[in-house]
C-alpha cells in the first residue's frame, strides 16, 4: 500500500508502570530482549508512507532513539500529550496515525489497513467486537443496563484521522474541558465520522505483570 497519503505517527510513550509496580514507564521495560517502545517504532519506520514519527515521552529516555525520531513532552492528560505530539511535527501531513506503544503486538497489516480506511473516510480506528457480556451499572453498582453485545466494540489503536480533522477536534470548544477516553471520542464530539476496522485480539495494552507474560507468550 505505498500509495497511501503521506503519514505522520505520534507514538504515545509516557505512561506510567503504577500498575505494573515499577518506577520505569511501561514502554521503556524490557520485553523479550527489547524495549515496548521500540516494537512499535519498527513497525510504523518500515511503511514506505510515515513520513515522520513523533515519540511522545519524558526528556531523560530520548537518548537511545533514531536520528530521525522527533520528540514531545507527555501531557497532564492523554489528550494534552498527543496534541504535544501533533503540533512538535515538523512536516504538515495528511494523515495523523496516532498508537500507545503499551500495545507492542501491532503488525504492518493492521498499521495499513486502519490508514487505508482512514484515508478514504477521514477517521478509523483499530477495534475488536466484544466477546463478553457488557454490564452498565449506576454508582451503587446496581445494573442499570445491559447493552446489545453486537453492537459494542473494543476500542484499539492505532487510530487515524485527516491531519486536519485532528486540528479541528482539539481546538473545538466543546472539547476543552472534555477528558477524552481516546483520539475518535474527541472527532466524534464535533460530529466527524469514525470507522471500525477490524482489529486483532492479540493487540493487547500492556498494563499488568500479566499482560507481559501474555504479550511474551504471543511474541514466541
Amino acid at each position: 500500500m505505498s500509495s497511501l497519503p503521506p503519514t505522520a505517527a505520534v507514538l504515545l510513550a509516557g505512561g506510567t508502570s503504577t500498575r505494573m509496580g515499577g518506577a520505569t514507564p511501561k514502554p521503556f521495560l524490557q520485553l523479550r530482549g527489547k524495549r515496548i517502545v521500540d516494537y512499535s517504532l519498527e513497525i510504523f519506520s518500515q511503511l514506505p508512507y510515515v513520513i515522520e514519527i513523533c515519540i511522545v515521552c519524558p526528556e531523560e529516555y530520548r537518548e537511545s532513539f533514531p536520528h530521525f525520531v522527533t520528540f514531545a513532552q507527555p501531557g497532564q492528560r492523554r489528550q494534552d500529550s498527543v496534541l504535544n505530539g501533533i503540533k512538535a511535527l515538523k512536516q504538515k501531513p495528511a494523515l495523523v496515525a496516532i498508537h500507545d506503544t503499551a500495545r507492542p503486538l501491532i503488525t504492518h497489516d493492521l498499521v495499513e489497513r486502519t490508514i487505508s480506511h482512514a484515508a478514504q473516510t477521514g477517521g478509523a480506528i483499530a477495534a475488536v467486537p466484544v466477546k463478553t457480556t457488557i454490564k452498565r451499572a449506576a454508582h451503587n453498582q446496581q445494573i442499570e443496563e445491559t447493552p446489545e453485545r453486537s453492537l459494542l466494540w473494543e476500542a484499539q489503536t492505532p487510530q487515524v484521522f485527516l491531519y486536519e480533522s485532528l486540528i479541528q477536534a482539539y481546538e473545538a470548544p466543546i472539547n476543552h474541558t472534555y477528558d477524552a477516553v481516546d483520539d475518535a471520542s474527541l472527532v466524534e464530539r464535533i460530529g466527524l465520522p469514525v470507522a471500525l476496522v477490524m482489529g486483532c485480539y492479540k493487540n493487547i495494552k500492556l498494563t499488568t505483570p500479566e499482560d507481559l507474560t501474555i504479550a511474551h507468550h504471543f511474541i514466541g
